[in-house]
């Protein structure tokens, strides 16, 4: 019994061994060198990292840029906005100009209408009174002075308007070109 047991042992022992050999033999196969395996992470970190710097740099430049920028984009918004105050303001007057000269011309057609209406009378009283007939003429000449006086004044007061008319519109057609 003793050698039936010693001799149990020995088999239990070769398949113990041949287990342990198969499992030594399937551990060596599926070893890794981890060494390597980190060495070659290290390495993927490693630039991984130096690309993470180069991004952080460009966009630190490109951030910088971009304020400049806008920094430069909002000073030419307030240049043209006063720009635009001032086209405004000259507008203003032209507009306040072009009124005045409306008047004064409507004021003026009134007075030639009235200088006209005067000098329908004078002819009638030159109808009637020959005496009056260098009288008349000489109001009539006076008053035609007046009226070419006035309507010369109109016309360069046209060619005036005409003049600032047509600077108004190359500074806003300049303005509109800025933008």
């Amino acid at each position: 019994m003793v050698n039936f047991v010693g001799k149990m042992f020995v088999v239990l022992v070769a398949i113990l061994s041949v287990m342990f050999l198969g499992v030594a033999i399937a551990v060596f196969s599926t070893h890794k060198n981890w060494k390597a395996t980190i060495d070659e992470q290290q390495a993927q970190i490693q630039e991984l990292q130096a690309q993470q710097e180069a991004f952080s740099t460009q966009y630190k430049l490109n951030d910088a840029n971009l304020q400049i920028e806008l920094a430069a984009a909002e000073n030419q918004i307030v240049k043209l906005e006063r720009e635009r105050v001032q086209l405004m303001l000259r507008n203003e007057q032209m507009q306040q100009q072009l009124d005045d000269l409306t008047q004064r011309r409507r004021d003026l057609t009134t007075d030639i209408a009235s200088t006209q209406r005067k000098n329908d009378e004078l002819a009638q009283q030159n109808a009637q009174l020959q005496q009056d007939i260098a009288t008349t003429q000489q109001a009539t000449g006076v008053a035609f002075d007046e009226a070419v006086r006035a309507t010369s004044e109109l016309h360069d007061a046209k060619l005036k308007l005409e003049t600032e008319l047509e600077r108004n519109a190359q500074l806003v057609e300049q303005a509109g070109g800025i933008e």
